[in-house]
């Protein structure tokens, strides 16, 4: 699968990275950073070359709405949600691209991405990546609990799974609190890339749905 990403912050550089660290460097064929300021931002155009899906985080909403006529050769838009964002933003992008027959994502936050079908979850399935799911083994020492083995099945796009399951090999713990806890800390250490500015949808940040869905997937993959 072939992608193109452009973003404008460092999560975008995040997020290229650990494509590359995972041994996905064949898979990019374009990379760009475009910081555009609102005075030029009319002037800007995005040439890119063929290729399935592009891959957008945060760049400027002039140039997002602009790009989906730039991608009648691509299969899908993958548009992660970071900060809150208008709905109706949101819904004129998904107007723009159903006009032209174009699959669109929009996680919010990334590591919800989850999909039942479609290019994007041939995304999620070659690349390993999206809402995160773990395999584990744990030790029943009676008052605490060991983590023998933890692998990623599927990672954060930024890399956090990965980081975590090499922090929680071994770990010991006496409370689902205490290893909720310890999780928490590993979230922010890391650190989670997501806003910390109240989501209307969640009514939390999507820093929060982030850890929250860290939780869930160790919870599932120890079985607690």
């Amino acid at each position: 699968m072939r992608l193109s990403i452009l973003y404008g912050s460092d999560f975008g550089e995040r997020f290229v990275s650990n494509l590359i660290e995972r041994g996905f460097a064949d898979s990019i064929y374009y990379v760009e950073r475009i910081e555009v300021k609102d005075d030029v931002v009319d002037e800007y155009s995005v040439d890119l070359p063929k290729a399935d899906v592009a891959v957008v985080i945060d760049i400027h909403p002039d140039i997002l709405l602009n790009l989906p006529e730039n991608l009648t050769h691509y299969k899908a838009l993958i548009v992660p949600i970071e900060r809150p964002t208008p709905k109706g933003f949101l819904n004129q992008l998904e107007t723009i691209c159903e006009d032209i027959g174009l699959e669109l994502a929009t996680p919010k936050p990334f590591c919800s991405l989850n999909p039942k079908c479609g290019v994007v979850k041939e995304f999620v399935e070659y690349f390993q990546i999206g809402y995160p799911i773990f395999k584990a083994q744990t030790i029943d020492l009676g008052d605490k609990i060991v983590i023998s083995q933890i692998e990623v099945i599927r990672g954060q796009p930024c890399g956090l799974a990965w980081f975590v399951a090499e922090k929680l090999r071994g770990f010991v713990f006496r409370s689902r609190d205490e290893l909720w806890s310890y999780l928490s800390e590993l979230h922010h250490s890391y650190p989670c890339t997501a806003s910390m500015q109240i989501d209307p949808d969640y009514g939390d940040s999507l820093l929060h749905v982030s850890g929250f869905t860290l939780r869930e997937a160790i919870g599932k993959a120890l079985k607690i």
